[in-house]
């Protein structure tokens, strides 16, 4: 990675880390963006130049969030990737609640489903790497899709309801759910792709 770029990468993850902070005790809506690039000392048009808006920062820092938890279980079975979510949620509960809580149920829902999509997705193509199994672009993101809508309702119920309360038991039989279609599941589909390819 070139310097130029390097640094567009550290201003990036600079400004996660503050608004992360910053959503420790404050509700999105009372953060702007002349407050944080004051805070950052940078002028407006650097945040603009990585940021289209404040929630733009705001879905690309639990993207980047996201992706260093899957980089740090990359090789773990679901079970554990997605425990590993759930600790990341709960230790951050109150960042997730202050953002929640005030963004449009749309723009939830749309994170939610980009998140799982992401993980499902990884999850998915290492699956049919393991399998041998090399289904279509079509199969594979009906297949994601699927799975991704399923897990961000359930994560919707649970914000919905204030992350008061966890159901692990339920948690663990979703996430085997999902590692069954995964292995059971994706040699059936390519199964069914083979006889549709044939007719």
């Amino acid at each position: 990675m070139d310097a130029k770029k390097n640094n567009e990468v550290s201003t990036e993850i600079y400004f996660y880390q503050l608004l992360k902070e910053m959503l420790k005790t404050t509700q999105l809506t009372h953060i702007t963006v002349s407050e944080l690039t004051k805070q950052a000392n940078v002028y407006r048009q650097t945040f603009y130049y990585h940021f289209k808006d404040i929630y733009d920062l705001v879905s690309k820092m639990f993207m980047y969030e996201l992706s260093q938890i899957v980089g740090k279980y990359s090789d773990a079975s679901f079970w554990s990737l997605i425990q590993a979510v759930i600790s990341y949620a709960l230790e951050n509960k109150t960042v997730l609640l202050n953002t929640i809580y005030c963004i449009d149920l749309s723009i939830v829902r749309t994170y939610t489903l980009k998140g799982m999509y992401y993980l499902i997705d990884l999850a998915t193509r290492a699956s049919e790497k393991h399998f041998s199994v090399d289904l279509s672009e079509e199969i594979h993101h009906e297949l994601v899709n699927m799975l991704s809508q399923y897990l961000s309702g359930e994560i919707l119920d649970w914000f919905a309801s204030g992350m008061n309360t966890f159901d692990e038991k339920r948690a663990e039989i979703i996430s085997h759910l999902v590692e069954f279609t995964l292995s059971s599941g994706l040699l059936s589909l390519a199964d069914y792709e083979k006889r549709r390819n044939k007719q």
